[in-house]
């Protein structure tokens, strides 16, 4: 792993079950943006992806929600090129958009992170992670997840939530496998529409 990823950068960081190759790949406003490329080595074919948090809104980005947000659900549309530029602006809401260089540069997945105050502290769910279903089992949930939890660790939260469906049976062993624990607890809806 370590010659494979000498030839991409000189400053290779491996965590423990996930080896991560980190890029620097935009400074702006004083906020650090990374892009992480990880070398998939479990499985059969040597997949490069890359993530990195979205720090702008273009016709790529736009299409790209476009194509994910109805395999996520039907129940919302896809975000606006405004909405997208609202959500770069925010300061509590991160979003993780992975591609794969051999596929032209094409966003493939995305995941975010939100985060909020209340008196009891900060809290962080992650939300709408979508990998484009040509994709799958490729690895990209997990590591859109990770990048995920990385921020979280770095704005200082001590836990991150998430839901998902008991159908999804596949991304519910994954969140499983990372290490989230099913909570006890009921979760309500109250719809305002």
């Amino acid at each position: 792993m370590m010659d494979e990823c000498a030839s991409y950068s000189n400053n290779i960081i491996c965590a423990n079950d996930f080896p991560f190759v980190i890029f620097l790949t935009n400074q702006r406003s004083g906020y650090l943006l990374f892009s992480w490329m990880i070398k998939l080595s479990y499985l059969p074919r040597k997949v490069i992806m890359h993530i990195e948090l979205m720090d702008r809104v273009n016709a790529v980005v736009v299409e790209a929600f476009e194509r994910l947000m109805p395999q996520l659900t039907r129940h919302s549309p896809p975000p606006t090129h405004d909405e997208l530029l609202e959500i770069v602006a925010s300061k509590a809401t991160f979003v993780f958009l992975a591609w794969l260089p051999d596929r032209d540069g094409d966003i493939i997945g995305a995941a975010s992170l939100g985060t909020f105050r209340t008196p009891t502290g900060v809290h962080g769910w992650i939300e709408d992670v979508v990998v484009d279903r040509d994709a799958r089992r490729l690895g990209i949930g997990k590591a859109l997840t990770q990048a995920c939890l990385d921020k979280a660790r770095d704005l200082g939260l001590r836990e991150v939530n998430l839901t998902s469906r008991s159908s999804r049976c596949v991304a519910n062993q994954l969140y499983q496998a990372m290490g989230f624990v099913r909570r006890e607890t009921n979760l309500y809806r109250y719809p305002l529409e």
